[in-house]
């Protein structure tokens, strides 16, 4: 059985969902983010974050590894080893994982970092034009070869880019701008897993915040 090392509403919303849609028995284990990582945890994630799994003794993280283990394990929600739409399964992994997923966290960096009001409006400004041509990108593809990013069938990075649609700094504007990329957000959001897990998440974090 997989365990999933979380904390509610971060980037451990992602390999949850896939865990959820997939059905691969999994056990969540709750690290809370509000006071320093215990020890043991530390021994399985030296950086502390979340999401972390582990497997019998195999710890994996960093959410596309982790992504693409359960993808793997349960021969779900990617094409075959060796196939063109295996190349492109990476390809739109590492997209999403990696540059989609470092121009929102660049927007919202700026704000936690930059204290002159003026340079922080400024630099937000680059930073969300700078998202929103990474969105146009994205459109384009599924206005092409949609409606999941690998046409026809919903695969792991479909739930990476989903999160990256919530977390945009204006999700309402993003689907009003960005038609496709609209589009694809109400069929993930439809997701009878994507409705559980993000439903359970911002119950527990509000709980958790409740008692901090």
């Amino acid at each position: 059985m997989l365990n999933l090392h979380y904390y509610p509403n971060t980037l451990s919303l992602v390999p949850h969902m896939v865990l959820e849609e997939t059905r691969l028995p999994y056990k969540l284990v709750l690290v809370d983010r509000r006071g320093p990582r215990t020890k043991a945890y530390l021994k399985l994630n030296p950086e502390g974050k979340v999401p972390t799994v582990t497997d019998g003794s195999q710890v994996i993280t960093e959410t596309m590894a982790i992504l693409m283990t359960i993808a793997d394990k349960s021969g779900k929600l990617a094409p075959k080893v060796g196939t063109k739409r295996r190349a492109d399964w990476y390809r739109w992994s590492a997209f999403v994982g990696d540059t989609v997923k470092e121009a929102v966290f660049r927007f919202f960096r700026i704000g936690r970092e930059e204290k002159n009001a003026k340079v922080r409006k400024q630099k937000q400004e680059v930073a969300r034009k700078q998202l929103d041509d990474l969105w146009q990108a994205v459109d384009r593809h599924l206005s092409a070869g949609g409606p999941y990013l690998l046409g026809k069938s919903v695969t792991t990075p479909d739930f990476h880019l989903h999160l990256m649609e919530l977390w945009d700094p204006d999700p309402k504007r993003l689907a009003a701008t960005f038609r496709h990329v609209g589009k694809h957000m109400e069929r993930m959001a439809a997701r009878p897993a994507v409705k559980r897990v993000v439903a359970q998440h911002a119950k527990e974090r509000a709980e958790l915040q409740a008692t901090a």
